[in-house]
Parts: C-alpha cells; structure tokens; sequence
C-alpha cells in the first residue's frame, strides 16, 4: 500500500534571489532564480577527550596557576603565605577552552578578541624589593655584614609585623621574600621573622605548629630556638575550634620569654560594643594549667600581659596576685594590665579591697622596671604604692581615676629611677605634678603628655575631671 506522504507533492524551490524592479532589460532569463549553491556553513570540530582533558596544540600553552607551584618555596616562607585563590579571570587547568575551535568565521573571531581585550586586567600585587642604594647610587654588599648586624636591620625595617586589630603589614610578606633572596639573608630574616612570629589568622599558627612538630636535627635551622616572643589572639586562635592548643605551642618555645594574650577589640577604645562589658559568646580565663605548664618547661618569662577581658577584672585581678609568686612570672621585668574596670555596683569597701590585692601583687615582683596601664579606673594611689621604688618606665593611658596629686606623691617617694613616662587621656590627671617633676624625677628623659580623652559610652563624656588650675607656681 502507498504510503500517502510519498503521495504528497512536492513544494517548489522558493526563489531567494528577487528580482532587480528597477532593472531595464525585461529579459524574462533575469529573472529565473539562481542554480548556484550557497556556500556550506563551516560546522565546529568535535573536541575529543584528549584535548577536553587539556591538551593544546603547539601554538598554544595551557594557563596553568604558578601559586599551586610550592615545591621551590622553604617552609617558613608557607608559615607567613596568604592563602591564594584562583583568579576569575584565567581558565581552570583542564577546563574546555573556546580558543581552540576551529571553523569559526571571521566575524566571531574578531568579536572574541574585542571581549578579551576589553576585559579589565587584574591589578598587579605589590611587590617589594630589597634595593637600597648607598651615597654613590650604588647597591652596598649588603649580603656581606655579619649576621646579627642583618637582624637588627631586618627587625627595625619589618617590625610590628601586624598594626591595629592584627591588620598584617605589607613588611611581613617582604621579611618573607628576602629569606629566599640570597643564602646570607636566608637565617637572618628567619630569625628576624620568627622572632616574634605571625599566628593570625589560624591557618598560619597552624602551619607554624607542623614546622614546630617536625625533628629539628633533621632541619636546615632549629626553628624552635628562634621564638622569643608570641602574641596570641584569644578569640581566633584559642576560643574557637579552628584554633590552637596554646600548651601544645608553649611546649615547642624552649627559649620564649614574651607571651601577650590579647583581643583585637582591644585597640578599639573608643567603641562600646568593643568594651568588655559588652562582650558576647564564649569567654576565655586564664587556666591555672597554663602557668603549671611554663613552670614545668621551665620557661621564665620576662614579659606578661594581664587583660580584663579574660573573663572579668577581679577575677583577673586575684588570679594575678596569685600567679606572680610563680617561678615563669617572678622575674617579670616588664608587665602590661588593661581593661581592669571594677563594676560600678561595688561598694567603696569592695573597690579597695580589690585595690589591695592588686597592689599586693605588683609588690611581688621584685625585678620590675616597666609597667603599662590602659583603659584601667581601678589605678589610684593605693596601687601606686605597690609599685617598686627602683622603676624606670611608666605608662598610664586611658585610666580615669589617677589625680595629680597621687602622682605627686609615688613622684616624691619612687620616680628617682624613672627615665620614661608617658601619661594620655588620663581625665582626672591634670599638670598639677610639672613644677616639681625635675627633682622628683631627676633622671626623666622621655615625657609624652596628651590631654584629649575618649569615653566609650552614649554620653560621649569626654571632658576633664578635674578643676581649672591658674598657675603651676
């Protein structure tokens, strides 16, 4: 039986050339339609699995990402290395690339080049070069000094390797790059480096703490013996389960004799959801086993920083007093206290109470010469008799309750050994002590004064505390 589609008649060739109306020639032969074939589209080439998988052709060579390369960097330098991310702009390796198609028109060929080369290019990182010149315009043989004359440079160019709120400088990345710069800088900048070495964020502590575990005899340089001093940021590296174990760190430091335990809030003074009152979530205090662990490594530290925030001022305030009879804490030389505000409910038998402690445990250490007070209303004369007679650095800054006249008086009885002093924002603090500072103080070199204060709270309470005076005679 026929089928009745082949039946169909079928339709006759559309003519797709029109005629020219306004031609003179009425030829009918011009108007017949045209039996020349149109050009056959070019059709793409299928791509096989060979070059799906990244294989190109000799012209062209796969983009391939030089950070995924970490063969040729050392191990310190990965302590300190940012984590890099592919860039959106160049091709994953293995990918399907458009640029090796063939058969494309002209027309599709110029299209794409006027989008790529309309696409912005990524800026350039910044990248710094140890070049100094001396006074012939000449690069000095710098990689010819003595070792310990290159870490006291590399340390003054680099240092502080991180500013406020632990933001990392661009010098922490130049310390790094100049470790691979020649073999004479290599020990000098990983000693300048990890001196006091970068933790924040976490992944970096977490790389230091792998070099750490590591044989050291099987090691080009014992990077245990180079810390000295460790600044860790509690909330990022010890509160959360991304952190540390601060003991497992310790246990790896023989020769620390710095440790500073901080909050980056606490550079914001001025701020009052960054005040400790205000603080939310888990709270970190100081655990008896920490110190436990110092005495039993026999570390001895010559610097501590005891901090409000972990968790309250007079917890702190009696764990300290305690601590210092300590063998790691009894030879402090140097001490920072902040955020010690006592709760304004307390009654005034409560706040010297808390006072008497406090001092009562600055009078343990014996080898003091430096302290360091900031964002702390609990300092008054009281805890200025606790401090040594024979001191040579003070700083009080930020701390409401001192008064020129109990200034005066440590001034009179302790300020012959002092050689620095620095007083800023103190609000009840005025210049009532200046005419007699030169004997009181007789051997003062450095005195930085700055009467402008902050106060974090709504009232925005900034002015002074204390009265007007009309002359300092």
């Amino acid at each position: 039986m026929a089928s009745t589609r082949s039946a169909r008649p079928r339709r006759a060739t559309r003519n797709r050339h029109r005629p020219r109306y306004d031609d003179d020639s009425g030829s009918e032969a011009d108007h017949r339609p045209s039996t020349e074939r149109r050009p056959v589209r070019s059709t793409r080439r299928t791509l096989t699995y060979r070059e799906d998988a990244g294989e190109s052709s000799p012209d062209e060579s796969p983009n391939i990402d030089s950070s995924e390369d970490c063969e040729t960097q050392s191990d310190v330098a990965k302590v300190s290395a940012p984590v890099r991310t592919r860039s959106p702009v160049q091709p994953a390796v293995g990918k399907r690339k458009r640029s090796g198609l063939v058969g494309r028109s002209h027309f599709d060929s110029f299209k794409q080049r006027k989008v790529n080369s309309a696409t912005p290019s990524q800026p350039k990182p910044l990248t710094t070069t140890f070049t100094p010149l001396g006074p012939s315009g000449r690069i000095p043989p710098w990689q010819t000094l003595e070792y310990q004359i290159l870490v006291r440079i590399f340390k003054y160019a680099a240092y502080p390797l991180y500013s406020s709120a632990s933001r990392p400088n661009a010098t922490l990345e130049w310390l790094t790059s100049l470790s691979t710069l020649c073999s004479s800088f290599h020990d000098a900048a990983i000693t300048a480096l990890l001196h006091s070495p970068p933790l924040y964020p976490s992944y970096r502590a977490h790389r230091l703490l792998d070099l750490l575990r590591r044989d050291q005899s099987t090691l080009s340089i014992n990077y245990q013996t180079k810390i000295i001093r460790l600044e860790v940021e509690v909330k990022q590296l010890l509160i959360r389960k991304s952190g540390i174990d601060l003991e497992e760190l310790l246990s790896h430091t023989p020769l620390l004799t710095d440790l500073k335990l901080y909050h980056n809030h606490d550079s914001y003074a001025s701020l009052i959801w960054a005040q400790p009152s205000q603080a939310k979530g888990k709270q970190w205090a100081y655990p008896t086993t920490l110190f436990d662990h110092l005495d039993k490594s026999n570390i001895v530290l010559k610097y501590f920083e005891w901090n409000g925030r972990f968790p309250k001022p007079v917890e702190v305030i009696n764990i300290m007093a305690e601590m210092h009879a300590r063998p790691c804490l009894a030879q402090l030389r140097s001490i920072s206290l902040m955020n010690l505000d006592l709760p304004e409910k307390y009654s005034e038998q409560e706040k010297h109470g808390a006072r008497d402690v406090l001092a009562n445990g600055l009078s343990k250490l014996t080898q003091l010469k430096h302290i360091f007070f900031r964002n702390c209303d609990v300092l008054n004369d009281r805890v200025l008799n606790g401090f040594p007679t024979d001191l040579e650095s003070l700083s009080l800054i930020n701390c409401s309750s001192i008064t020129s006249d109990e200034l005066s008086q440590y001034l009179a009885t302790s300020g012959s050994s002092l050689a620095n002093m620095r007083l800023h924002g103190n609000q009840a603090l005025d210049l009532g002590f200046m005419p007699a500072l030169k004997q009181r103080a007789s051997k003062l070199e450095y005195l930085s004064i700055d009467l402008t204060y902050t106060d974090p709270t709504s009232y925005n309470d900034t002015g002074k505390l204390f009265p007007y005076f009309t002359s300092l005679l």
